[in-house]
């Protein structure tokens, strides 16, 4: 589960790693996808020109629950889940992933771009006979584990209901040793192999598996 610890320790740092860093003043909001925040002091963290942007703002709770809503009005709103650790994650009709957090008085923006399809094939491999083959055949490049007895692939076609199917054929196929069962993502081990499954929005699914 080496590799499934990895991926949720990354997961919840690049939520709360705002926090950790003083936020500075007049900070320079660099993306025309989301509203400005009123607040003065903040920090942006990353901008690699991609449509990938994160960003800390110091604020009141009361005002990113205003932010939350902001951030519907402006486009995102296709689709929307939340997590027990306090993401919240918001979908864009074209592909895009928005991530909000709040601790501590500060609030983590996380944008991530639509994702490619098309591009991909199911792999033939130890790795993809752990587990069903999805019911889609549309896939996409993934960062991640790759190799004889490893994959990353993304899947389209596939509905936040046919993810919860699938995490349930998984689960049947033996990967029932389970770290986390979230509303988007699921972590789960069946002894000999890790498996990541996450809702990325818009209809694909992020599916990982790598040796334990």
């Amino acid at each position: 589960m080496k590799n499934a610890k990895k991926f949720l320790a990354a997961l919840l740092a690049s939520a709360m790693v705002f926090t950790l860093v003083a936020c500075k003043a007049n900070y320079k909001w660099s993306t025309d996808k989301l509203p400005k925040p009123s607040s003065l002091k903040g920090e942006v963290f990353s901008d690699d020109g991609d449509g990938s942007f994160g960003a800390s703002i110091e604020c009141s709770e009361k005002y990113y629950q205003k932010y939350i809503d902001k951030c519907r009005s402006s486009g995102f709103n296709t689709e929307e889940y939340s997590s027990s650790e306090g993401s919240t994650y918001l979908y864009n009709a074209d592909g895009s992933t928005l991530r909000l957090m709040y601790v501590n008085g500060t609030m983590s923006v996380d944008l991530r771009p639509p994702i490619t399809l098309g591009n991909a094939e199911w792999p033939n491999n130890e790795a993809a006979d752990q587990i069903p083959k999805p019911k889609s055949d549309l896939y996409g490049k993934s960062n991640g584990p790759s190799g004889d007895n490893a994959f990353c692939v993304y899947v389209g076609n596939t509905s936040h209901s046919d993810f919860n199917d699938y995490v349930k054929q998984c689960k049947e196929a033996g990967f029932n040793n389970i770290s986390e069962n979230e509303p988007v993502y699921f972590i789960a081990s069946n002894g000999k192999y890790s498996l990541i499954l996450s809702y990325d929005g818009l209809n694909v699914m992020r599916v990982s598996v790598s040796p334990n």
